[in-house]
């Protein structure tokens, strides 16, 4: 172990990345109703994450959502949709 043991920090290869981290995978993030229109008083949209053609591939479309988050404004299903978005990088 000793023979393979370095002190010094060895510093990472490759180029820095210059993406900022997104705003939907920092801070916190509630599910709020989305308004209504003059034509819709109880709209609907389809969820942000089931609508994408990936995931359908392990699971279902879901019905449309009411409900999207305050601050990203994108529908999503309150359970696993809104987890899955807030915290994976790469949808």
């Amino acid at each position: 172990m000793e023979k393979y043991h370095q002190t010094e920090f060895t510093p990472r290869i490759g180029r820095p990345s210059t993406k900022l981290t997104p705003l939907r995978l920092t801070g916190r993030h509630f599910p709020d109703l989305i308004p209504a229109t003059e034509k819709k008083t109880n709209p609907t949209r389809q969820c942000g994450i089931c609508s994408r053609v990936e995931m359908n591939a392990e699971r279902r479309l879901e019905e449309k959502q009411n409900i999207n988050c305050a601050d990203c404004e994108t529908p999503l299903c309150v359970t696993p949709c809104s987890r899955i978005y807030h915290t994976v990088a790469n949808i």
